[in-house]
């Protein structure tokens, strides 16, 4: 039981620090492009956040079952590296999605989305935001996958 409390602790602190750092960033980005707030902004922060909470989230369970593969061998350092690693990759994969989205909706739209977000149009802000969360869902399984071939889990004949 002391070693899922202890994992339990570990994932928790890592997450806390991702979200936590993740927003902060959010929030310096858009106060650095948008001096005036309105919905549009706030929807596409709320999903620019949410889909850094989905990659948290696909993260979170190979890394909770990587750690108790760690634990099992009573080794304790190495799932804190691989966790450092694994939330560290997640983060930047979650920023950089969220920045290639800006250029993915702006080669759909042909609109000048900066702008478009600045004077509050909502429907620019909605197809960036769905776009944004569901490259989300179809992308982080996979670089969850690419993750776990880094665990050192041991092979088997058949």
């Amino acid at each position: 039981m002391l070693k899922e409390i202890f994992a339990l602790c570990l994932i928790l602190l890592f997450g806390i620090l991702y979200l936590y750092t993740y927003f902060k960033v959010q929030k310096r980005f858009f106060d650095n492009i948008w001096e005036t707030k309105n919905i549009a902004t706030l929807l596409l922060f709320i999903a620019s956040n949410i889909s850094g909470g989905l990659n948290l989230l696909q993260i979170s369970d190979m890394s909770g079952n990587m750690i108790q593969f760690f634990l099992k061998s009573d080794i304790y350092l190495k799932p804190i590296g691989y966790l450092f690693l694994f939330f560290l990759g997640m983060w930047c994969w979650s920023f950089l999605l969220f920045r290639l989205s800006f250029y993915f909706v702006g080669f759909l739209t042909k609109e000048d989305e900066t702008e478009q977000i600045k004077n509050n149009n909502l429907e620019i802000s909605l197809i960036h935001s769905f776009v944004l969360l569901f490259i989300t869902l179809l992308s982080s399984k996979y670089i969850v996958k690419i993750a776990s071939t880094f665990i050192p889990y041991p092979e088997f004949p058949f």
